[in-house]
């Protein structure tokens, strides 16, 4: 049985490969489908009425399997790549004192079950529940939930997300074709130095449950 190292490494060289195929899609000659893609992609993000859609593209531009569904009980945006998949429930446009209700917590600790339920391939591996807002309170009703969410404040998934998209754009500047093992090589090493490697991102969430940083009120 592979260790999980070699598990590790199999999920960021699958996501490295999803992300050869990507670009290679938005043609390699030319910048423009490129440039436009990050373009919808940060300015997306900078807004709350187009920032899930903007988060699904940002996936899918790290290599990731992205997607969204709009149903009573589904998820905002997920991400996958491997054995490893996260899922976010976004709360973008709320305001710095918005409270985190049991509502917000507990649908945010239930996404998991719909993705396995609904996204194949996504069973037998490891999903994070992330909760991505400006909140820094949440009800004593939410508590319960909260230990099995992560927490992001928005701005800084932004300041993450800008900086990504960074990443990509050096790696495109030396990716000519898909395949050549010495891109790759460097293509896993920039997205695990920006923490959008797979597994990176998802050690760094299971390090800050939400319970740890949003003060509870009454």
């Amino acid at each position: 049985a592979p260790t999980p190292e070699e598990r590790e490494q199999a999920t960021v060289m699958a996501q490295v490969e999803r992300l050869e195929v990507y670009l290679q899609g938005l043609g390699t000659i030319h910048n423009r489908d490129f440039t436009a893609r990050e373009t919808t992609i940060r300015e997306g993000l900078a807004t709350g009425a187009d920032f899930e859609f903007a988060q699904v593209l940002l996936g899918e531009h790290l290599g990731f399997e992205a997607g969204n569904r709009e149903d009573d009980a589904s998820p905002d945006p997920w991400w996958r790549a491997g054995e490893v998949a996260i899922v976010f429930e976004d709360h973008a446009n709320a305001g710095p004192d918005a409270v985190i209700d049991a509502t917000k917590a507990r649908q945010a600790a239930s996404h998991p079950d719909w993705l396995r339920e609904h996204v194949p391939g996504v069973v037998g591996g490891t999903i994070h529940s992330v909760l991505v807002t400006p909140a820094k309170k949440a009800k004593s009703g939410a508590a319960p939930h909260l230990g099995r969410v992560a927490y992001w404040n928005v701005d800084e998934f932004r300041d993450w997300a800008y900086a990504a998209l960074d990443g990509v754009r050096d790696l495109r500047r030396t990716f000519a074709e898909p395949g050549r093992l010495d891109w790759r090589a460097d293509a896993a090493q920039a997205l695990e130095s920006l923490k959008a490697d797979a597994p990176g991102l998802a050690a760094w969430l299971a390090s800050r449950p939400a319970r740890d940083h949003l003060t509870i009120v009454k």
